[in-house]
């Protein structure tokens, strides 16, 4: 995220954030540090900063498909299971189709995102694929390419599916 951290600040400097969820499905605040970009560098030295602090390997980790964030996230967490935003994959995949069918496009989508279950969810986002793959070649091309990585978060009890789908906040 980006905020003016610096009193009197005319623009906003990066911070990197971690935030967890315990099993009770409390969010915590993991840690914060300062980085002058979204790279590598800054991510796999600002992950292994809360090893060095006591984090053990999550069991899942949300991230927005930053190649930066992914290589480092591999690295210092291998097994881990990694899961992409839905949310910023969605809006990709919507990029890639014609405005006026979005409405129609996510809501099939989003029947995959939401399944009960991983089986259900890759079952519902291979019907997806292919009822929409001669129409939008290229979107389903890009849900093609992450759906496993979109549905991570199903693998987990229901109840930690709505908050772990989504590296957003909100």
């Amino acid at each position: 995220t980006y905020l003016r951290y610096h009193q009197g600040a005319e623009k906003k400097e990066p911070i990197l954030v971690a935030t967890g969820y315990r099993v009770d499905g409390t969010r915590v605040l993991l840690h914060i540090g300062v980085g002058n970009s979204e790279s590598y560098e800054n991510w796999k030295g600002f992950l292994q900063e809360m090893v060095a602090r006591g984090l053990n390997e999550p069991l899942l980790i949300v991230t927005d498909g930053n190649p930066s964030v992914l290589k480092a996230v591999e690295e210092v967490f291998p097994r881990s299971l990694k899961q992409r935003c839905q949310k910023h994959r969605l809006e990709n995949i919507l990029g890639k189709a014609p405005k006026p069918l979005h409405a129609e496009l996510k809501a099939a989508i989003l029947e995959s995102f939401h399944a009960e279950s991983y089986k259900q969810g890759r079952q519902k986002g291979r019907e997806v694929i292919a009822r929409y793959r001669q129409r939008f070649p290229s979107a389903m091309k890009c849900m093609e390419e992450t759906l496993d990585a979109c549905l991570q978060a199903l693998r987990l009890p229901p109840a930690h599916h709505k908050r772990l789908r989504t590296s957003n906040l909100l």
